[in-house]
């Protein structure tokens, strides 16, 4: 029963009509148009039995809220509605769904408090503080249910290639899928509305992202109250999908060229052959390009021969200078499981992430590097730790398990070109190098095997 909408929901206010789909929320943000390859689709009529929330979905959410968070303006704490969920499933039904009937949203739930939280330890101008805002926790319970209505009318709108804000879904993923693209190149508001979703739901979201209250509390001093009806709001749990959607139609996807995302940061790849490189300078104007030997994203670095030297180099000076901070909490005698895990939280962390994208492309020496510093730090910790591979192969086959369980993950996608396992070829020692994360994706498309190709031709933007 959890998150379907139910058309037998007793109406809070049976007079009241439905919003009309003629007269578009009104909102700060530009007009949205459709993506270049969709086309224009009816829109739906509203709905004669609005959609409505039961109450043991909402007696659902309320027991999932995490009792320890900090309560929002209202000053609600969610360790009472969770406690309480039983007795405030049918009074929070009615409210909730009196909200989606007349689509507007409470200006108090809608009210952020900034906080202000120093990203150093002396900050010393605004951009040393990221603000964090505190909203309510009975908006939240309210965005999730939401959620439920709104996810199954926009799943065919979204965009693929969009990695953040989704299940089972992350950085690994992302990484995984520009590396599997650049292996084939080396061997070959209205808008809601014309997304087909209800305008009760269209109505509704125009109410919760315009008129929002936020204002600024740092220790004892609060900043006077300010409205915003632009951007999405920071805390919130429809934030994420809404971005994506309205994100969506900036989307490219051919065999030669493609747009991913993850949440706002976008990469551009493409393969350039014999300076063909129209289709590429479509998606990146007439600016010149500069050419460079490595490259961050999402936080691993990308050289232009793929053996992760630059890589491993920036991990082992980082995992080294939190070994420090090890043997000094073993100076003061700290015991070994507090020890162990400090090392997994700290040091472990950094070795390891997103292992599965290079952890069987990396060449046996920077590997071996890396093994040192486990071996040391297995020593400090007084007990016997992973090997960086034992880690690599078990997260492998985990991710495999994921994607293969996935179905609308971007490598199952039928319309995916199809990928040859890749043969890049160490400079130095002459090996072919085979990433675990690809031969797994080999496993999935089933490609042949291609010919090595300079993997200078591959642009990432």
């Amino acid at each position: 029963m959890h998150g379907q909408v139910s058309s037998q929901c007793p109406s809070p206010n049976p007079t009241s009509p439905p919003p009309s789909s003629t007269s578009p929320p009104s909102t700060d943000l530009p007009p949205p148009t459709l993506p270049p390859s969709t086309t224009p689709v009816p829109l739906l009529s509203p709905s004669p039995h609005p959609p409505c929330f039961m109450a043991d979905q909402v007696r659902g959410e309320l027991r999932k809220l995490q009792p320890r968070k900090a309560a929002g303006p209202d000053r609600v704490c969610p360790q009472l509605l969770k406690t309480c969920a039983a007795e405030l499933e049918e009074p929070l039904q009615r409210v909730f769904n009196l909200s989606l009937e007349l689509g507007k949203v409470p200006t108090l739930w809608k009210m952020s408090c900034i906080i202000p939280v120093p990203k150093k330890n002396r900050p010393s101008e605004l951009n040393d503080f990221r603000p964090v805002a505190l909203s309510s926790h009975l908006m939240k319970t309210l965005e999730r249910l939401f959620l439920n209505l709104l996810r199954p009318q926009v799943q065919h709108a979204e965009d693929s290639l969009q990695f953040a804000y989704r299940d089972k879904v992350g950085v690994e993923d992302a990484i995984i899928y520009l590396l599997h693209r650049v292996h084939s190149h080396l061997t070959r508001g209205d808008k809601l509305l014309q997304m087909r979703v209800d305008p009760c739901l269209v109505a509704w979201i125009s109410s919760y992202l315009t008129d929002r209250p936020q204002f600024v509390r740092m220790k004892d001093i609060t900043s006077d109250t300010v409205v915003s009806s632009i951007g999405a709001p920071q805390g919130t749990v429809l934030s994420p999908i809404l971005f994506t959607l309205y994100t969506s139609d900036f989307c490219y996807n051919s065999e030669m060229c493609h747009i991913q995302k993850f949440a706002d940061d976008t990469a551009i790849v493409g393969c350039i052959r014999d300076d063909q490189e129209e289709e590429y300078r479509c998606l990146i104007g007439t600016e010149e390009v500069e050419g460079v030997q490595t490259y961050k994203y999402l936080g691993l670095w990308l050289d232009n021969r793929l053996d992760w030297t630059s890589n491993t180099r920036q991990l082992y000076k980082k995992t080294q200078s939190r070994m420090y901070f090890l043997r000094r909490l073993r100076s003061f005698n700290i015991c070994r499981k507090l020890l162990w895990m400090f090392y997994q939280s700290v040091v472990a962390s950094i070795l390891s992430y997103a292992v599965v994208c290079w952890g069987g492309s990396a060449t046996k020496a920077d590997l071996s590097r890396l093994e040192k510093l486990i071996r040391r730090a297995s020593s400090v910790v007084g007990m016997k730790l992973k090997p960086l591979a034992t880690v690599a192969e078990r997260r492998t086959i985990d991710k495999l398990r994921s994607i293969v369980d996935n179905v609308r993950h971007p490598l199952q996608k039928p319309d995916q070109p199809e990928a040859a396992p890749p043969q890049v070829q160490d400079q130095q020692t002459g090996e072919l190098i085979h990433p675990p994360s690809h031969q797994a994706v080999q496993l999935l498309t089933g490609g042949e095997e291609g010919q090595q190709e300079d993997w200078n031709n591959t642009a990432i933007t």
